[in-house]
């Protein structure tokens, strides 16, 4: 098999992996689609298996191809790692691939990201949003160095370094601030709760504590970003469970009001990596910088 691969194949393997698609695989790795179905069948030839199913819109991995997919990524990220170790510059530089939830990166993210890249002009940050659940997914995966999580996801591979202690609490609109309502709870429970989905971590935790108020979700309604979900409660359309931190600002001037659960929900952020990740300086210097900054916050 090892006589067989080499660097160009297993990138051409992780595009196509990525792209589900041969065209679009060959169109960002600059081959022509030939080139990429010549490389795809060397890797199946020396694995004995087919890794992707053609269909008319694309391809999928096949269920040998999903296990190829970590090692593939892991081969790659050594090789980084190696290129690196060989070469004697004046400042570190690199790429480092971090995924957070939305809602940290867009409230406590962008004033690290200003000191770190002042610090260090020549690495390179590739930050992505996501839910929890596929922010483990990419990290047992390999697929990035890092991620940013509002719990610990307590998976034996997987580090978890807190960084900032929170808590989630229920936003409501002014329309629903007056104390009258806020102790109604039979009148807000025909509130729409404003959610980015059920995969997104803090809506479980808001149907638990929603129905601990004796509030039941009755209806949910789901938007892709933050602020979308924020203005939605700020137009009265409903309520919504985000983190204390993402909403400080909106509460403080009076566009947002903080429903009493009567119980708190603390969340504790924290960096998660997976333990047998090697890391070359980049990502290494960037796991400090950012546990460094964070506890002097």
């Amino acid at each position: 098999m090892l006589d067989k691969l080499d660097g160009r194949v297993i990138q051409t393997f992780i595009a196509v992996f990525e792209e589900k698609s041969i065209s679009r695989a060959a169109e960002r790795l600059g081959y022509v689609q030939s080139t990429v179905t010549i490389q795809l069948r060397t890797l199946e030839e020396a694995f004995g298996e087919r890794l992707f199913d053609r269909q008319p819109r694309g391809v999928e991995p096949t269920e040998a191809g999903v296990r190829a997919a970590p090692y593939f990524y892991r081969f790659v990220q050594l090789g980084e790692v190696m290129q690196e170790a060989m070469h004697t510059r004046n400042e570190p530089a690199g790429e480092v691939r971090i995924r957070v939830l939305e809602s940290f990166c867009v409230t406590l993210m962008p004033t690290f990201f200003r000191f770190f890249l002042e610090q260090y002009p020549q690495i390179k940050i590739r930050t992505e949003t996501g839910f929890q659940k596929d922010i483990v997914e990419e990290l047992l995966k390999h697929r990035i160095d890092f991620g940013i999580v509002p719990t610990d996801p307590q998976i034996e591979q997987i580090v978890f370094l807190p960084l900032v202690q929170d808590e989630l609490v229920c936003v409501i609109p002014d329309r629903l601030s007056s104390s009258e309502l806020m102790r109604n709870r039979a009148r807000l429970e025909r509130e729409p709760v404003i959610s980015f989905g059920s995969r997104c971590i803090y809506h479980t935790f808001a149907a638990q504590a929603l129905s601990g108020a004796g509030i039941g979700l009755q209806e949910q309604l789901e938007f892709g970003s933050l602020q979308m979900v924020k203005q939605m409660v700020k137009e009265g359309i409903g309520l919504a469970m985000l983190p204390a931190s993402a909403v400080r600002s909106e509460v403080e001037r009076g566009e947002l009001h903080i429903l009493d659960l009567e119980k708190t929900i603390p969340l504790q952020h924290g960096l998660v990596m997976h333990r047998d990740r090697l890391f070359g300086t980049a990502a290494a210097r960037f796991r400090d910088a950012v546990l460094e900054w964070f506890s002097s916050q």
